[in-house]
């Protein structure tokens, strides 16, 4: 059993966080349209930063995103919840005390699973996200997007979302649909590369299953 193990091509955690906030989110627009758009790194935001980030990037907003939890934003919380929304609550204390112009915080109702199944619904915890923390933070005087968005037949079937969005910020069709488009694009490779990851990963687990 004395095996070597190279442990940084085994960190899956972290090799999922580099793609997701280092890799596909390296895009710098020419010019900035001197607004910030506030992101909370919060449940679904590990898995649906690339999409944010590109789409409002490519907008040319400077993203903000919270990176440490606030004791004082989870001493907010209302009532007793999971430890990832005690997190949500500490993460967006953290984000207001940045002070982007908005923050984005959409709700998400279904995830974009490939394999047939019924059982797409995000979390309550998570689809209410938006819900608990305008209540916890109701001083919060920032402004606050929402829009619900289904990926159940996919991220491209929500598009008239995304664009509408743009549209209601003052940007033109053709604007926010090259946004959402480029968006788009970043998110499925970032799908595509952890997918293959995946099956590299369980390949060479059961190639190593007797050993």
């Amino acid at each position: 059993l004395n095996k070597k193990f190279d442990s940084e091509k085994l960190d899956l955690v972290k090799i999922r966080e580099t793609l997701v906030y280092e890799k596909y989110t390296d895009y710098e627009p020419k010019k900035y349209n001197n607004k910030t758009i506030g992101i909370n790194k919060s449940f679904l935001t590990n898995t649906f930063y690339p999409l944010y980030y590109n789409f409002f990037s490519k907008l040319g907003y400077k993203i903000i995103l919270s990176d440490k939890v606030s004791e004082k934003g989870t001493d907010k919380r209302g009532s007793s919840f999971c430890y990832p929304a005690e997190i949500a609550h500490g993460l967006f204390q953290d984000l207001i005390d940045k002070k982007p112009d908005m923050i984005f915080l959409p709700i998400i109702i279904e995830l974009p699973i490939k394999v047939k199944t019924k059982l797409k619904k995000s979390c309550v915890f998570v689809m209410a996200e938006h819900a608990y923390l305008r209540t916890a933070f109701k001083d919060n005087k920032i402004e606050i997007l929402s829009p619900v968005l289904n990926f159940s037949n996919g991220i491209k079937q929500e598009s008239k979302i995304f664009i509408n969005l743009a549209k209601k910020l003052g940007f033109k069709q053709d604007k926010a649909i090259e946004a959402f488009d480029f968006a788009l694009s970043k998110q499925d490779d970032y799908f595509n590369e952890v997918r293959q990851i995946g099956k590299q990963t369980i390949k060479e687990l059961e190639k190593d299953k007797d050993q």
